[in-house]
């Protein structure tokens, strides 16, 4: 599957909260309830095969969360994340916007994912694919590094295999 990441562009770090991307307080309430609702509307097409909305652990921690409760790896590459312009990449992977999304799904799928997203002003792009190996990688250029490693690495301590075992 391939990992798609959509963020709002169009927001600022909030004075009190500096880690969230505020993508909501100055914006017309028709334009948030379409973001969440455009959600809706790919999960009853389909499109998806996974999804969770950015939170608190930033970008790479929430795809993070997904991995590991899928119970597969990824990899990344970090020049492809939706970034804000003037701000640091350390800085804005921590960030957790307002409207934002990663989502994986079918190669067939992702160009239609793409475009709802961006129809309400979720910038998007496909920025990995899913892999076997329980890691999520990140690349830039030509280097590659571990991020996590879900055979030894928790983040939720949750995984799809809990489920199999009758839930215990």
């Amino acid at each position: 599957d391939k990992i798609i990441i959509g963020i709002d562009l169009d927001g600022r770090q909030h004075p009190s909260f500096p880690l969230n991307w505020d993508t909501t307080s100055h914006k017309e309430p028709e334009l948030v309830k379409a973001q969440i609702k455009i959600m809706e509307e790919i999960a009853s097409k389909k499109l998806v095969t996974a999804g969770k909305d950015i939170s608190n652990p930033g970008t790479l921690g929430t795809l993070g969360m997904l991995l590991e409760a899928s119970n597969v790896g990824a990899t990344i590459q970090l020049e492809k994340i939706p970034k804000k312009k003037g701000i640091k990449w350390e800085d804005w992977l921590r960030l957790y916007p307002g409207a934002g999304f990663v989502l994986t799904t079918k190669p067939k799928n992702a160009k239609e994912c793409i475009s709802l997203l961006e129809s309400v002003n979720i910038t998007s792009t496909v920025a990995g694919e899913i892999i076997n190996e329980k890691k999520l990688y990140i690349t830039l250029d030509d280097e590659k590094r571990t991020l996590f490693d879900f055979e030894k690495d928790l983040i939720m301590g949750i995984r799809e295999e809990t489920q199999k075992n009758g839930g215990e």
